[in-house]
């Protein structure tokens, strides 16, 4: 069995009753060690998570700079010719880059 944040005091001390250096140590000890893992586990999970998320967030951002520097480059969107807010969203509301950057 592999052991998860989600997992339970119960199935741990189960499991691990038949190592011998569990059963050395004392009730408290393999309470503070149950706890400690659990919260590396935990840690690291969210960890993993976060840096997830920030590589979804980091390429959402370069599509939507994509999106932006092919109107720059057939010159829909110039200093020159700037475009209001609202015409760039009402004319790209339903462009995939754009709406998974604003969500």
């Amino acid at each position: 069995m592999k052991i998860t944040p989600n997992t339970k005091w119960g199935q741990v001390n189960t499991i691990m009753n038949e190592e011998p250096k569990w059963k050395q140590a004392g009730e408290l000890e393999r309470i503070i060690a149950f706890e400690e893992y659990i919260k590396k586990l935990d840690k690291d999970d969210f960890l993993a998570r976060k840096k997830e998320r920030q590589r979804i967030e980091r390429k959402r951002r370069e599509e939507y700079t994509s999106l932006v520097h092919e109107l720059l480059q057939s010159r829909q969107f110039t200093a020159q010719n700037p475009w209001k807010w609202s015409l760039f969203v009402s004319k790209y509301k339903d462009d995939k880059r754009y709406l998974d950057l604003v969500g």
